[in-house]
């Protein structure tokens, strides 16, 4: 990895810090990860904590049976078509 010296005013300098501090992490992980959302490139971290996010959620969903609700809405068309034609 390279490393890198750059300049920048001391107040920005003081906001990096604080956001570092406050999201727990180096200010380096901090100006990697602000530069690669800049940048358009995802972070393989805050994919993996989404995809962690995702999936806690899933699991506290209901069980559902798809087959049951397929046959469900299907005899429900049938039934709406039969009334709408009349038959």
């Amino acid at each position: 990895m390279a490393k890198v010296m750059i300049s920048m005013p001391d107040d920005v300098l003081e906001r990096i810090d604080a956001e570092a501090r406050r999201r727990g992490m180096s200010r380096s992980g901090l100006l990697r990860q602000l530069a690669e959302h800049e940048l358009g490139r995802p972070d393989q971290d805050v994919i993996d904590a989404a995809v962690k996010r995702i999936e806690a959620r899933a699991a506290r969903l209901p069980d559902f049976d798809a087959d049951a609700l397929i046959r469900a809405n299907k005899q429900e068309l049938e039934d709406r078509t039969r009334r709408h034609l009349g038959k």
